[in-house]
């Protein structure tokens, strides 16, 4: 009954807050199995606030890679345990918190692209095509991200 209890109260505070709750963490780093909702990766709990998405891989063979970036709620900006992020990057993200204020605002430094700010509202590992819009990219540029399917790269948007 504890277990069911404790599930309940982390899926909420995952909805509510788009984080994982700091007393689960300790036991329940890594969600990749049977209960993982369709339309999400395998993903991991990185530190207090960060989310790592495994990517895509076949029915029944879970990623097992690790290299992939770890996204983070823009709202935890500057708490500790966040990655310390340049000037420019956190008056960005900063930036776009303010205009958007949504509890789903997340960040992630793609390695062959820079910091990514994205609205994770259907969760911060979307398994899906079309992914969420780049919030910090050029006005004549249309890039989305797909961090449940291919967490290191950016996809052009059809015009």
């Amino acid at each position: 009954m504890k277990t069911i209890v404790l599930a309940a109260v982390g899926a909420l505070w995952a909805v509510l807050w788009n984080s994982p709750p700091p007393s689960i963490l300790a036991s329940s780093k890594t969600q990749c199995d049977a209960t993982t909702r369709p339309g999400t990766s395998c993903f991991e709990y990185v530190g207090k606030y960060g989310v790592r998405c495994f990517g895509y891989s076949p029915i029944g063979k879970p990623s097992t890679a690790r290299n992939q970036p770890v996204s983070y709620p823009a709202m935890a900006l500057g708490k500790p345990g966040m990655p310390s992020l340049s000037a420019t990057d956190a008056q960005t993200v900063a930036s776009i918190a303010r205009r958007k204020p949504d509890t789903t605002l997340r960040f992630v430094t793609v390695p062959r692209y820079g910091l990514v700010v994205f609205d994770a509202n259907r969760g911060p590992c979307l398994d899906a095509a079309g992914g969420y819009p780049v919030l910090n990219q050029p006005p004549n540029a249309r890039f989305f991200y797909e961090p449940g399917e291919d967490p290191e790269n950016l996809h052009a948007s059809p015009p």
